[in-house]
């Protein structure tokens, strides 16, 4: 059994489930996080705003008079979602446009309709029953190791961890499928960040059921 004995160890610190949770550590591997450690979907109306555009375009103006709230105050939100590169403003035919002088705006990132999704279903659960078959394969021989661990001195038991090891492992293969070239290089963005980001449509619950 492994022991730590230091009450501090200087020049480490703590990885948390998700990069987006610190603010000590600038390391941001998982290449959605800096979205939420830089708040640009911060406040509810920005979700909202996002809601109500990823289906069709829509003005300041229209987004005022389906949210309820004022112009300006959508303005706001509409302009840091566009500085924050979450937002694009698009041009669509002058016959399809309700105001003719305002700009129109929907997500600047990939929005994955429940149609798309199902086009790749089947492929996804195939490699997913795939990939949980090696977890699976892999368990016994990660459960050993673990009595090799400070943990278990400390009253952990090995499913304490098992979330830990998804996240590691998953991880551990992205970087891997990295180094392999698999993903294409993440973008840079206005202010300098780089990331990447999407949505999938889902079908809600809470409307449904009322």
């Amino acid at each position: 059994m492994t022991e730590n004995k230091n009450t501090s160890n200087p020049g480490r610190i703590l990885q948390f489930a998700c990069d987006c949770v610190s603010r000590l550590n600038d390391t941001v591997r998982d290449p959605w996080s800096h979205v939420t450690r830089s708040g640009f979907i911060s406040s509810e109306t920005k979700e909202i705003i996002l809601n109500r555009t990823y289906c069709q375009p829509k003005t300041v103006t229209q987004l005022a008079r389906e949210i309820g709230l004022s112009q300006p105050a959508i303005h706001k939100h509409v302009k840091e979602l566009v500085n924050s590169d979450m937002l694009r403003s698009v041009s669509i035919p002058n016959e399809k446009k309700t105001y003719r002088v305002e700009q129109y705006y929907e997500p600047n990132f990939p929005v994955l309709f429940l149609e798309d999704l199902a086009q790749m279903e089947s492929v996804c659960k195939k490699a997913a029953s795939a990939v949980a078959k090696i977890y699976w394969k892999n368990r016994q021989e990660l459960e050993s190791s673990f009595s090799a661990t400070s943990l278990e001195s400390k009253g952990y038991k090995f499913d304490d961890i098992l979330d830990f090891l998804y996240s590691k492992i998953r991880r551990m293969a992205r970087e891997v499928l990295d180094e392999q070239g698999y993903f294409a290089e993440l973008p840079t963005h206005k202010d300098g960040s780089r990331w990447v980001y999407w949505a999938e449509e889902i079908e809600n619950i809470q409307t449904n059921n009322d």
